[in-house]
């Protein structure tokens, strides 16, 4: 990930450093934790020339929460903002495939969206 540096602070330099050499961590509890679209997001503005880097610190703290809830017992909602739930809860149903018909894939809702197809850049559709 290519960042331009100009004009910012040494500290800052050192963040976007941190968010590089971390950046497989992040995508992959990204993955976990439902918050891929948000990261993506994220990765075109920056890439685009928006650094962003507020929003960067948010998402890092969010993650950063949501892992420590997992570590504790509690359940992964993401953005949704619900209390946590206990593991034991029963699993939202599977309720979208394939947008495409490519594949067999399903998947339930993620945090009241449609879950996304990253092969076809597109949201899944609802079964039925």
């Amino acid at each position: 990930m290519a960042l331009d540096m100009a004009g910012s602070g040494m500290g800052d330099a050192a963040e976007w450093a941190r968010i590089c050499a971390e950046f497989q961590e992040i995508l992959r509890d990204a993955n976990r934790f439902g918050l891929r679209a948000r990261l993506t997001r994220l990765v075109e503005r920056t890439r685009s020339g928006t650094r962003a880097l507020a929003d960067w610190r948010v998402l890092l703290a969010d993650l950063e929460r949501l892992r420590a809830a997992e570590e504790s017992g509690g359940s992964r909602n993401g953005d949704s903002g619900r209390p946590w739930k206990s593991w034991t809860a029963a699993a939202e149903t599977v309720d979208h495939v394939c947008p495409g018909g490519v594949c067999d894939r399903s998947a339930a809702r993620v945090l009241g969206r449609a879950p996304t197809c990253d092969l076809l850049a597109a949201a899944m559709r609802p079964n039925g």
